[in-house]
């Protein structure tokens, strides 16, 4: 056969099966290889490769890694990457929305939704924290709902409101104690315990007291209790009425003095207390 120059080979068609065979000199002797064969085995620098499409990368037998490049339109969001099994039935996409302003987006391919695990040490202690439902129910395994920044909370404006509306966003809840003042309002108790508790669930405020008198002393004209752990909008949402439960049982009836305070007199007007007397009162208002 007549020596041709490579220049002056036809071309092959391409692309190439990887059957081909072509000569290569190894260790000083003429061999042959085929394609498929020329860079097998050869470590390969990741940042030397530019990729078109996407990348495909085989994790186990059933889960692959599926980077995308370029526009993979799903709906209005792209996706550019997901972890997905090989029947892309059960993973999950990253990508973000082209509809709302470039949000990222996490699409759950899985019937029964989402879950979300942490391992606490590096010995392993796996658990589940909080799993997203198919239909979007979110339940917290082990933690709660940390309010990050004060004034935020549940916002609820998807509820169409009443006319009048000011607001409709839950951000406040709490509990405790807090120590009421008692006096009377001509002369002095000489012994006397009150206790209070309180539970604030937004604007709304309840506070429940007991109160109990060993010795009146010269106590005379109303009981005033002040003191309350949160003011109220205006003096006249406080109000409350009870009674005496410890000697007598008469009725007590109570009225604002100020947006923190208020006067207990019996159903007549006349003084409440006395030595050996006691009574609880619960009251709500709105702040």
């Amino acid at each position: 056969m007549a020596n041709t120059k490579i220049s002056a080979l036809s071309s092959a068609s391409t692309p190439l099966t990887g059957s081909e065979i072509v000569p290569i000199n190894q260790s000083g002797v003429t061999d042959s290889v085929t394609v498929a064969n020329l860079t097998a085995g050869r470590a390969v620098s990741a940042a030397s490769l530019t990729t078109t499409g996407k990348v495909g990368v085989g994790v186990s037998p059933t889960y692959q890694l599926d980077v995308q490049g370029g526009a993979n339109v799903t709906g209005s969001w792209y996706t550019t990457a997901r972890f997905e099994n090989s029947a892309a039935t059960q993973g999950i996409h990253l990508g973000y929305n082209t509809s709302t302003t470039n949000s990222m987006v996490v699409a759950v391919e899985q019937g029964s939704g989402l879950e979300l695990w942490t391992n606490n040490n590096a010995g392993g202690g796996w658990t589940s924290k909080f799993t997203v439902s198919a239909n979007g129910d979110i339940t917290f395994t082990t933690g709660n709902v940390i309010q990050g920044t004060a004034g935020k909370g549940i916002n609820f404006t998807a509820n169409t409101p009443k006319a009048g509306m000011t607001s409709q966003l839950l951000n406040w809840y709490e509990e405790g104690t807090w120590t009421p003042t008692l006096a009377a309002s001509i002369g002095s108790i000489t012994t006397s315990t009150i206790t209070g508790t309180y539970t604030r669930s937004g604007n709304l405020v309840f506070v429940a007291i007991r109160v109990t008198i060993a010795n009146n002393g010269t106590g005379l004209g109303s009981l005033n209790i002040t003191g309350f752990p949160f003011a109220a909008k205006t003096a006249t949402t406080i109000s409350g009425a009870t009674r005496e439960d410890t000697a007598v049982g008469f009725g007590i009836v109570a009225s604002p003095t100020s947006t923190t305070s208020i006067n207990l007199t019996k159903y007549d007007g006349t003084y409440p207390g006395g030595s050996g007397y006691g009574f609880s009162l619960c009251l709500t208002y709105n702040m």
